[in-house]
């Protein structure tokens, strides 16, 4: 036994190292792939830019100094004029391609990139990231204030899918290698490879949290990403700045003015941002129009303030370079509010783009803005400020407010510009900005932190699993006093044993020591066996027994008998491995999870209600009516009753999916039971505002027939109660007093009796006053 242990064991230990390894070297070969994808991007979009604004309209905006030119420039003169045509044309040009081949690749990509994470398993289609780079190109080459971090976020990732779709990686291995795409892209065409790892780790979640499963991966990807791009286009960091120090505490004063500054215009930018993406829903035109006339309308900004269009890097290294003064504030803010309005018109209309380029920009100006401030104010107070500096930590602050990204966005921003002298005013702007601005993101996919992401919803089980001990689960731990035989038993006595009894396991015992075991799966295949269970026996068909101990957990005892498709295990003293204590099945360890997880939820109920202030204006039969009610459910599986309960808020308009909605029920149903009495299921599902619901419902079904619902008392279920709701508190508080409405056997079979939707409405009326009054 402890040499089929240790077998064990060891295998375990390979296939997690070649999981592992596979992980890593797919994540540098998918480095290698989006560095050439951010190359040809770069290729791309320059092209366009030489020939559209150059070529077209002989505007020659200057570049970051370490991107060195591709393309001669024109002699064309400037004709800014021209401004109102080709910004309209890039819009129409780029729409036209995204609405017929890939509506997935509008806006700005590292949103969908999110959402793929989060939402769609890591798919994304084959052909995103080539629609991607070329209207993303399109977008930005005629004048469109977008920036590079989207379109290549999405490439990078798009590559990663395709490249784990082929190979049929696993699902959980396909989001870590979308993740280490997105970091490879953004790593290597910002030439900050540890931003880019960091940024594709901490940009899925709203709160201070990190994806740890993706760092190693995404740090490799970035890396060789990174490697790759700049052995083409050189190694010097995108900006150049002059050797900014802090070495004055005081200073931190003014660096406060300046967080307060950028978070108050991340703010703006984010609203203006979705208030003009929102409008362009609601415009009553084709859908590839909408770049077009954002384009008309960034054209027009872009005729009065040249800056606000393109990626505007050049008035930044202006800034940089002791040219503030001559900007003056009033051109740098100037700049700072024609860019929040051209970047939402260009990519909030329908455009590609990312956001990231026109952040840094705006936060760049508005910190150059405040430098001069506060270099006349403490110039009165003998403190020397320099505002090329307050340039540099503006731009961190801006995009670490904006996108909720400030330990990346301290590290991006130092690599773009070479500069890590200024990390502690940076690490000072950056969190005070973020938790000034935590309400608003750019990037709306983001889920709240790890403990509300769909992937990780598992997580909660398996805390749940790990306090619940097999010991707790043992009701005679005296020893085990079921049906065991020897050695010399007949397979043909097993089998009848087998097929009158509940047991999943015989255990194979002699002299009271345990010596094997025998699972059902394989009784079941020698019943298909012509007379061979009369020729064998016990001994010969038996093989060590799988086991665990009663001090482990549940969780243990769940992953054994997955890897070892189990529905029963035997439990054996921790002392004395032969043994037997008794066993512990699937559904043993289903409703110990049920019922720790009800303590969980009358605990968390009990606290909402304590902070919550009582609402007697608040009833759950409020949230029941007629267009609700399901008097008669066929019968089916669980897929089928909760589509059958949800079909009534579809045809009264109450929500737009019901197969987004069927399945986010389903994923809770697949990992606990809603049975909270006999024969009545309560399914439900939250966060579902993003399928269109607004407001708390009840639908109310009826199956009279009953349906394998894994109810707790395992008979068939008859009355179904589907909680739609899209608050915590809220949906706590149905859930109470739903449990309380039909708290009796009484008040189920009156509803069970009804025949007709308006007695069923008044029946729970008429429970809920009784409830309410008792």
């Amino acid at each position: 036994m402890k040499a089929h242990s240790l077998r064990k064991r060891a295998l375990e230990a390979f296939q997690l190292n070649l999981s592992t390894w596979r992980l890593l070297i797919l994540s540098a070969i998918i480095g290698v792939i989006a560095g050439m994808g951010a190359i040809a991007f770069h290729y791309v979009l320059e092209f366009a830019k030489n020939a559209f604004l150059d070529g077209f309209v002989g505007f020659r905006p200057e570049g970051p100094p370490g991107e060195r030119e591709i393309f001669s420039p024109s002699t064309t003169p400037f004709r800014p004029w021209l401004f109102l045509i080709i910004t309209p044309l890039g819009g129409l040009l780029g729409g036209l391609l995204v609405s017929r081949f890939a509506p997935e690749a509008e806006g700005h990509g590292t949103d969908a990139v999110i959402d793929c994470y989060h939402q769609k398993a890591g798919k994304i289609r084959a052909r995103v990231p080539f629609v991607k780079l070329v209207a993303s190109a399109l977008t930005i080459g005629t004048g469109g204030s977008a920036g590079r971090e989207g379109p290549i976020a999405q490439i990078g990732a798009g590559i990663a899918s395709l490249i784990a779709s082929y190979l049929k990686i696993p699902v959980r291995e396909r989001r870590i290698l979308v993740a280490a795409g997105m970091a490879a892209g953004v790593g290597a065409i910002f030439r900050a490879p540890l931003a880019g790892a960091l940024f594709a780790a901490e940009v899925l979640y709203r709160d201070l949290d990190l994806e740890y499963e993706v760092i190693i991966p995404s740090v490799i990807s970035s890396i060789i990403g990174y490697a790759t791009y700049s052995a083409v286009f050189g190694w010097a960091p995108l900006f150049q700045t002059p050797d900014f120090v802090h070495q004055n505490p005081l200073e931190l004063l003014p660096y406060l003015v300046l967080a307060i500054v950028v978070a108050i215009g991340a703010t703006a930018f984010t609203r203006c941002f979705y208030l003009v993406r929102d409008g362009f829903k609601l415009l009553p035109v084709p859908g590839f129009l909408k770049p077009a006339i954002g384009g008309l309308l960034v054209g027009i900004i872009g005729f009065f303030c040249h800056d606000a269009l393109g990626a505007g890097y050049g008035i930044v290294q202006k800034a940089f370079d002791a040219e503030a003064h001559h900007l003056g504030i009033g051109v740098l803010v100037l700049v700072a509010v024609a860019k929040i309005f051209t970047t939402s018109f260009s990519i909030g209309s329908g455009g590609s783009g990312g956001v990231f380029g026109p952040s840094i920009v705006i936060g760049g100006a508005l910190g150059g803005a405040v430098g001069l401030w506060m270099q006349d104010i403490c110039a009165n107070f003998g403190m020397d400020i320099e505002p090329g500096a307050f340039v540099v930590v503006g731009m961190a602050g801006f995009f670490a407010a904006a996108a909720n990204t400030p330990i990346s966005t301290i590290i991006m921003v130092s690599e773009m510009t070479g500069n890590y002298h200024l990390l502690v005013p940076s690490m000072w702007v950056c969190v005070i900005a973020y938790l000034l601005m935590r309400r608003y993101s750019l990037y709306e996919n983001q889920i709240e932190n790890r403990f509300d992401a769909p992937v990780h919803r598992g997580d909660m089980m398996d805390a749940i699993l790990k306090n619940v001990t097999v010991r707790d689960l043992l009701s005679k731990p005296d020893g085990f006093h079921g049906k065991t035989f020897t050695s010399s038993a007949s397979v043909h006595d097993l089998l009848e044993c087998f097929a009158t009894s509940d047991q999943a396991i015989l255990p194979i015992m002699d002299d009271k020591h345990l010596v094997g075991m025998i699972s059902g799966r394989e009784l079941r295949y020698m019943m298909m066996q012509d007379r061979l269970d009369m020729l064998l026996i016990a001994e010969e068909v038996a093989h060590p027994a799988i086991t665990v101990c009663p001090s482990n957990s549940l969780l243990d005892a769940v992953r054994i008998m997955s890897s070892n498709h189990l529905d029963e295990i035997l439990v054996v003293a921790p002392d004395e491995s032969d043994k037997l204590l008794g066993t512990v099945s699937q559904r043993d360890i289903v409703l110990a999870y049920d019922r720790q997880l009800a303590t969980i939820v009358r605990k968390d109920s009990a606290e909402v209600a304590a902070d919550t202030p009582h609402d007697d204006a608040f009833d759950v039969r409020d949230l029941m009516s007629v267009d609700h009610m399901v008097l008669t459910l066929t019968p089916g599986d669980k897929a089928s009753i909760v589509r059958q309960l949800a079909q009534p808020l579809l045809e009264g308009g109450h929500t737009r999916d019901i197969e987004t909605l069927t399945d986010t029920v389903m994923e809770r149903e697949s990992k606990m039971t809603t049975a909270i009495a006999p024969g009545v299921a309560l399914p439900h599902a939250q966060h579902l505002d993003t399928i269109g619901l607004d407001t708390a419902h009840i639908v109310v079904g009826l199956c009279r027939e009953g349906t394998d619902f894994e109810a707790i008392d395992g008979n068939p279920t008859k009355l179904f109660f589907l909680i739609c709701s899209v608050e915590q508190s809220i949906h706590l508080k149905i859930m109470s007093q739903l449990a309380r409405l039909i708290r009796s056997p009484d008040a189920v079979r009156a509803l069970c009796d009804v025949d007709s939707t308006e007695n069923m409405l008044a029946t729970l009326q008429g429970k809920g006053q009784n409830a309410a009054s008792s």
